[in-house]
């Protein structure tokens, strides 16, 4: 009876789907979408193979997968720094400032007068080029401050008067080599702006001997990237191999390339592995291995930046701590993927309003997902991010069971499809052989 019910449980479960609304409004002959968490979750296919697009008369329309490049090369330039006190930036009688110009760089000279002043903070000020390529992270390289959290700042200006936070941060550099950890970096918002002021909390034994810019050639688009939390499954220790083993799953068919890890503990580090699989029965595959920390000091909080890998998609997500030295500690990490929606190219051909399905796999039988070449000949990146946006808003769902379930269920319960069928067949020819009988 209970087999009976399951059957009938997966039978109901293969007309789930969900129906998202498309907003295309202005009537173009193609729209760029891009698609939403849910989208993922109800899926079948880590590929989106039951995603399509349809008319207001239910008629298939094509689309395209796209994917704009979000760098291209990476180029590291060293800049030149000065320090100054802060009262010379507040007290322009005690401050000379001479910028010589030698073809596209610029050379900055001060002279700070101010004498003998308190500061609490290191200052530092670079010029740049007046037409400089945009930089999105600044690198540091400093001497001593070791096992300290360095509170840093960036801002902006065009006067040296008027001065914008671009960003701020924290970094830190451990003196452990077993463990070692080095947070030199700090992204910002540059706006192309002429000159540059980093602000270090001051700190006795920090001498700061570098600075280096990174700056992004041939940036299309800035990708857009998407969270989502992993649910907890189960916890287990390996007292053989000091070990400790934490299981989670993902709520979707997430294209992951990162995961945020956030220790339980503050003043933690702990190293780790993670290794996934799609299935309970399935091996478990090795991903990557890393350390984790979160550091607390003075009221700053600095976590560990998250675990970067090559795109993948998987269901069960298992984090290998290393328990010497206290591991992970008695508490559960907060884990979450990261991934980047995909961008869908598609024609708007018949009358609106226009609906994307996905998790429905009868419609797999008609094609409607083609290379972009073919729907849209000559597309380049730039003509792809003029195309009006069409946004996708969630409608309407047949059921909200996880998709996840719905196919690990359906695989591991297939063989009772056939003995159902098989059962029913010979209950159908039971009923006619004894109406026969009756009739006789």
């Amino acid at each position: 009876m209970k087999k009976t019910l399951i059957l009938l449980g997966l039978l109901g479960f293969n007309a789930q789907a969900a129906t998202f609304s498309l907003d295309a409004a202005s009537q173009q002959p193609f729209y760029q979408s891009t698609l939403p968490a849910e989208v993922y979750q109800y899926t079948r296919h880590s590929d989106l193979a039951d995603l399509h697009v349809f008319n207001g008369k239910n008629t298939l329309v094509p689309h395209a997968f796209i994917s704009l490049p979000s760098k291209s090369t990476v180029k590291i330039e060293p800049l030149k720094f000065v320090t100054i006190s802060e009262d010379a930036l507040k007290n322009g009688a005690s401050l000379r400032l001479k910028i010589e110009k030698n073809g596209s760089a610029s050379n900055i000279t001060i002279e700070d007068n101010a004498q003998n002043i308190q500061q609490d903070k290191q200052i530092y000020l670079i010029a740049l080029k007046e037409k400089h390529e945009i930089i999105h992270k600044l690198k540091f390289n400093w001497d001593g401050a070791e096992d300290k959290l360095v509170n840093i700042e960036i801002a902006s200006s065009d006067d040296l008067q008027t001065w914008q936070i671009r960003n701020t941060g924290n970094l830190l550099k451990t003196s452990n080599v077993a463990n070692s950890i080095l947070k030199d970096s700090l992204e910002f918002n540059d706006i192309g702006e002429k000159y540059l002021k980093i602000t270090i909390t001051k700190s006795a034994d920090l001498v700061l001997t570098g600075i280096t810019a990174e700056i992004d050639e041939g940036v299309t688009a800035k990708p857009i990237e998407l969270e989502s939390a992993l649910t907890f499954l189960s916890r287990s220790e390996e007292s053989k191999t000091a070990q400790t083993n934490i299981e989670f799953e993902a709520t979707g068919r997430y294209p992951a390339h990162a995961l945020s890890i956030k220790l339980p503990e503050a003043n933690t580090v702990v190293s780790f592995t993670i290794v996934t699989r799609n299935k309970i029965t399935d091996p478990w595959q090795h991903v990557t291995t890393g350390n984790a920390f979160q550091f607390n000091q003075a009221g700053q909080a600095l976590n560990s930046p998250d675990v970067t890998f090559s795109p993948l998609t998987a269901r069960y997500w298992r984090l290998q701590f290393n328990a010497a030295g206290g591991g992970v500690g008695a508490e559960n990490p907060q884990v979450s993927l990261k991934f980047s929606p995909h961008m869908i190219v598609w024609n708007a051909r018949g009358d609106s309003p226009f609906s994307l399905t996905v998790g429905e796999d009868s419609a797999n039988t008609k094609p409607s997902h083609f290379a972009l070449s073919h729907l849209m000949p000559e597309a380049t990146a730039d003509k792809i991010t003029q195309l009006p946006i069409a946004t996708l808003k969630l409608a309407d769902t047949k059921s909200s069971a996880p998709m996840w379930q719905v196919s690990e269920l359906e695989s591991s319960y297939k063989p009772y499809y056939l003995w159902a069928g098989l059962g029913l067949g010979v209950l159908v020819l039971f009923g006619m052989a004894f109406s026969l009988l009756r009739k006789n």
